[in-house]
């Protein structure tokens, strides 16, 4: 099993995480603007310990705080000696306190007034200019460097300030660069992309002088700098050139330098604090590795990442599969390095998207939005007394279900799979388009005809023989060692499916002289279960018998239906007890549900359980290693427990 560069903390461990949030600041307010009159008075409602009541009677355990927005410690000192005493109140009534800490943006008009040196923090574009933080307040915020060591110190000192405070998780948002060509060239940045290259292909050893030689045909980078891109130019969709392949590396590397620094201070200053960042609040593969997003290199310094609400276009429109589809492969790929989801209730879908935390992300029940202070005799409420007397209905079952069951059915599970889908960041970087549709119609036909998978990172193959099969979908750019490391797995017994140009390219892009695997494929089928699919075909049904002769073995479960769509995920406890959840997609009810899992013995009994519904225990068959059974009807969610 993969192990996480970090210990977590016990509470976290021990915690089910609901979480809520304050409102921003009021300078934040007033600073972008559009704020209420009285928006001093609404926040200081929110400090009280009405508040504090409101977020423990709704079941929260964790509230997010904003302790640094990057205006400076000192001018933000008021606010932190406010968030202080409500941190201290919070916990004598058993609350945890997250701490909010922009990393990714400043704000030069106060920041300098206290730090002078700032100016030299800030990113410079190729054109000169600073690199604006995207979003609303593009006017005036400013991306800092993450490569400036005076940044670097000072964000040590206020994540040191934080856990003064009494921080009990401290998070990390506007993590990333922005879009090319507005990312930073200041001559920090321009120097640490020489040393770069400079230890890797320079002339430190014969190694580097010969890597040098490959990659470049010299080893001198004394007057290097980053490659220039076109102003309005969209991310490049195939990236042969080794200055733009090595730039796009050095950003994925700064950042996670910059997430290790910091992170080592907290642990070394309190190991109780845990940590959390945005690395995947969008989930969008095809930019993300090509904006210094770099999921094996960045989730393993976290204990939890965090992922927006799912989307819609307007509130009456049904759910978008495209972001179930996200959600589920953004817990997968978290699950695989160690970290925890943690994703954001949709009102709108408000039972949905607790059964779907229920079913992917048993470390806690999701965030029910921000604090709000209101002229009713209420003086604050939470989503939840937002929502219609039903919906909070709804809420209050999921919450006692999960509180009730945690410990038994949702603490130290691990999944029931047998596949796993293999992603490969330079692949991602380099091959973005091709590599990023390729898996994602692979996790939606997947998803679809649910099918157990997990995911697995190229530079962490030593997990392998956790799988019968691995996918390999259009990872044009694979490393020979992973290739070696795939064929002795195959020989070994494994079973490997390519698709598309996964055969063709190293880890720089260049053609192979002789495509990949090519010794283990032969005419048809072969002694070695490896099987090369040059196009994914539109029938997924024809796919899966691929993927089953490759895994040699039925899955470890499945689930199939009459009427009405499902998604399914099934774990098995500590103790040994069968799991698996079933969470219906559409608004009408799921009929004629049946399911199969391998099972060692037959099992005492099964029972569904479900926060809205009393069921008694199904009867079931057994044969030959497999129980089956069903449900005639069922709406949402239902957990089975096989034991």
């Amino acid at each position: 099993m993969f192990e996480p560069l970090k210990a977590t903390p016990k509470w976290f461990a021990e915690t089910g995480l609901i979480s809520a949030a304050l409102p921003e600041p009021p300078f934040i307010n007033k600073f972008t603007g559009g704020q209420r009159a009285d928006v001093d008075e609404q926040y200081e409602h929110c400090l009280s310990d009405a508040a504090i009541g409101v977020l423990k009677e709704s079941g929260v355990t964790l509230v997010f705080v904003r302790f640094f927005s990057g205006f400076g410690l000192e001018f933000e000192k008021p606010e932190a000696e406010r968030l202080r005493d409500f941190t201290a109140r919070a916990h004598a009534q058993g609350l945890k306190v997250a701490f909010a800490i922009t990393l990714g943006a400043l704000t030069p008009e106060t920041l300098l007034i206290e730090e002078p040196e700032a100016h030299n923090w800030l990113q410079v574009n190729q054109d000169g200019d600073l690199c604006a933080c995207a979003g609303e307040w593009i006017s005036s915020r400013a991306r800092p460097c993450v490569n400036c060591e005076s940044n670097l110190r000072y964000m040590e000192r206020v994540c040191n300030a934080a856990i003064d405070c009494g921080a009990d998780m401290i998070h990390f948002d506007e993590i990333g660069y922005n879009p090319e060509p507005d990312t930073c060239r200041c001559p920090v940045c321009v120097a640490a992309f020489r040393e770069y290259l400079r230890q890797q292909y320079g002339t430190l050893n014969e190694q580097t002088r010969q890597a040098g030689h490959d990659r470049f045909g010299y080893n001198t980078f004394t007057h290097t700098r980053p490659p220039p891109f076109r102003r309005m130019q969209a991310g490049p969709l195939f990236v042969s050139s080794p200055h733009e392949q090595e730039w796009i590396k050095f950003k994925a590397f700064s950042i996670s330098q910059c997430l290790a620094r910091l992170t080592r201070a907290v642990y070394k200053r309190n190991p109780e604090c845990a940590l959390s960042a945005d690395i995947l609040q969008h989930l969008d593969l095809c930019t993300d590795a090509q904006n210094g997003i770099d999921f094996p290199r960045q989730l393993p310094h976290v204990d939890v990442t965090w992922q927006t609400r799912l989307r819609t276009n307007v509130a009456s429109a049904p759910l978008d599969f495209d972001s179930i589809e996200c959600r589920v492969a953004a817990s997968k790929i978290t699950r695989a390095l160690g970290a925890c989801l943690h994703t954001s209730l949709d009102p709108r879908h408000l039972e949905l998207s607790l059964g779907l935390q229920l079913a992917l992300n048993p470390a806690g029940l999701g965030h029910l939005g921000t604090l709000e202070a209101c002229a009713e005799n209420t003086p604050v409420r939470t989503l939840l007394k937002t929502l219609d007397g039903n919906a909070a209905t709804v809420f209050k079952a999921y919450r006692d279900f999960y509180c009730l069951h945690r410990q038994e059915l949702f603490s130290g599970v691990f999944p029931l799979v047998n596949i796993a889908v293999l992603i490969d960041i330079p692949s991602l970087s380099f091959n973005a388009h091709e590599t990023s549709s390729a898996l994602n119609t692979l996790f939606a036909g997947l998803l679809r005809h649910n099918i157990p998978y997990d995911v697995i990172f190229s530079s962490r193959l030593e997990e392998l023989n956790r799988y019968k099969c691995i996918v390999v979908p259009d990872a044009r750019c694979l490393a020979e060692k992973y290739v070696r490391q795939l064929e002795h797995y195959a020989i070994a017994g494994g079973g490997v499916v390519l698709t598309a140009s996964s055969r063709h390219c190293d880890e720089w892009r260049r053609v192979r002289p002789q495509p990949a695997f090519s010794a283990l494929l032969g005419e048809g089928l072969h002694k070695e279960r490896v099987v090369d699919v040059p196009v994914m075909p539109d029938d997924f049904a024809q796919f899966i018998q691929t993927l089953r002769f490759a895994a040699d073995s039925e899955m470890p479960w499945s689930v199939g239906t009459e009427a009405g769509s499902v998604l399914a995920e099934a774990a098995q406890t500590t103790s040994g007890t069968l799991l698996l959840h079933a969470v219906t997609l559409g608004d009408e009810p799921v009929r004629g549900l049946r399911c199969s899992m391998a099972c060692a013995a037959a099992p005492h009994q099964i029972l569904p359980l479900s926060p809205l519904r009393q069921y008694e225990s199904i009867p079931f068959t057994y044969d030959n290693g497999r129980v089956h059974f069903g449900l005639d009807e069922f709406q949402r969610y239902v957990l089975f427990r096989i034991g």
